[in-house]
């Protein structure tokens, strides 16, 4: 996946991109707020997005699975 492609996926402009590190693996800790349709994929995620304590982020193993926004505190580095 492009960095171009995750740009898109950004909610809006206030969102500032981030690059990927696929070292720094998070897992969803919470799934709620619409966020339990991920509850079936490997919790393996990576961070492309950052706004007001919010994470955008995609699928470590199917990087076109794309969590738009999810609050920090539902998120745990693994």
């Amino acid at each position: 996946m492009s960095f171009d492609t995750l740009t898109e996926q950004l909610l809006n402009d206030d969102w500032i991109f981030v690059v990927p590190k696929f070292e720094k693996k998070y897992m969803l800790n919470t799934f709620d707020d619409g966020n339990d349709e991920y509850a079936h994929y490997l919790n393996e995620w990576v961070v492309f997005g950052e706004w007001k304590g919010k994470k955008a982020l995609f699928n470590y193993h199917q990087p076109d699975i794309i969590v738009r926004s999810i609050s920090d505190w539902k998120i745990t580095l693994v």
